[in-house]
């Protein structure tokens, strides 16, 4: 049997960097880990190395709670078939959660292959602390948030030491107003806080069988029920547009030809192009080549609302081959934009930071 933990989390939340600490982690038999990027570039699926016991598969173009629900069924059934007997899916930070765990623990033809071992939920403390304030908010992102957590076995509170004023005091408050807005769903669930995106997996959800010890298949059937879904059937569900724009998200995969003076990207971040350039994006990631003392080396790029964040390319990323990095500057861009606005933004910004001494 295939055991499956499923994770979860809105754009930035820090699930790629979960797994990447919890995989080594684990018992050195066959995982699988599944990473689902709706871009066409699958940028986290880098963060990961293969080996003799870890296998990668990216999931692009797309989502698993729609169009490419059948490929994911087909995909763990593959495995399965393979001698793998874990695996991760990161799902898009859009994702419904219903149509991917009812069909992984419902579809009669998973029955003797596919086992949901927990449904994982990570959420940002700023959002808990949003939540904690205004638990009601109806806007269609804090929807889709709340959304997420509903049904979930475990949510891992992820960030929170960089969070302003924090206390145990306010940690609690966390928790207890998360467990209030989920007790519905899951009166077990559990609610735990990473330690710099640490979290002791092996020791509290790997191989627990909380899914099925929480009796967590029922509330996930009726709300892809109440969603007008049917087990089995993966052409018409609603298209990946169709969920990203009920969002009012834009996603946009921006290329340069010129590789970065990382010193001029250093100093220029705070500067008004820096700040126009993360204007309105929720969510960037990719890689670019930069030049730093006189060295051309790959670099990662990624930002989370406000916070930026870019480095060398090292363990436990994976440096883009270079058949795939076509350009110099393959970014994606995921927010509340329009497109051709951001791209005279960052063509501003990068003209501005480029490397000038290579031909």
């Amino acid at each position: 049997m295939l055991q499956v933990c499923l994770i979860f989390g809105f754009l930035g939340a820090g699930k790629t960097t979960i797994l990447q600490k919890v995989v080594p982690t684990l018992p050195d038999e066959k995982i699988l880990l599944v990473v689902n990027d709706f871009s066409d570039n699958n940028v986290d699926a880098f963060g990961f190395t293969d080996s003799e016991t870890r296998r990668v598969k990216g999931l692009s173009g797309g989502c698993v709670c729609c169009n490419l629900l059948g490929d994911l069924v087909q995909l763990l059934t593959n495995a399965h078939a393979d001698g793998f007997t874990y695996a991760f899916v990161e799902c898009t930070g859009v994702s419904d959660t219903a149509p991917v765990v009812a069909t992984l623990g419902a579809l009669p033809a998973l029955k003797n292959i596919v086992e949901v071992d927990c449904v994982l939920s990570v959420v940002s403390a700023a959002f808990a602390d949003h939540l904690r304030q205004q638990s009601d908010a109806g806007d269609s992102v804090s929807s889709l948030k709340r959304t997420q957590l509903l049904g979930s076995n475990v949510i891992l509170i992820n960030n929170w030491e960089s969070f302003p004023n924090v206390s145990p005091s306010l940690c609690a408050e966390w928790s207890g107003t998360i467990k209030r807005l989920t007790t519905l769903s899951n009166p077990s669930l559990r609610v735990f806080f990473t330690n710099e995106a640490y979290f002791a997996f092996k020791e509290l959800i790997f191989r627990r069988h909380l899914f099925s010890q929480d009796g967590s298949l029922a509330f996930f059937l009726k709300a892809f029920g109440d969603d007008g879904g049917t087990l089995g059937e993966f052409s018409g569900r609603e298209s990946l547009a169709g969920e990203v724009e009920k969002l009012g998200l834009v996603c946009h995969t921006y290329h340069w030809r010129r590789p970065l003076n990382i010193e001029r990207l250093t100093t220029s971040l705070n500067t008004a192009l820096g700040k126009c350039m993360l204007r309105s994006v929720w969510r960037s990631k990719g890689f670019f080549m930069g030049v730093e003392d006189h060295h051309i080396k790959q670099f990662r790029w990624q930002s989370a609302g406000r916070n930026f964040d870019f480095g060398e390319v090292a363990q436990p990323y994976v440096s883009m081959r270079s058949g795939e990095l076509t350009y110099d500057f393959i970014v994606v861009f995921i927010g509340d934009f329009d497109a051709s606005v951001k791209e005279k933004e960052l063509s501003d910004f990068l003209l501005c930071v480029q490397n000038d001494d290579m031909t």
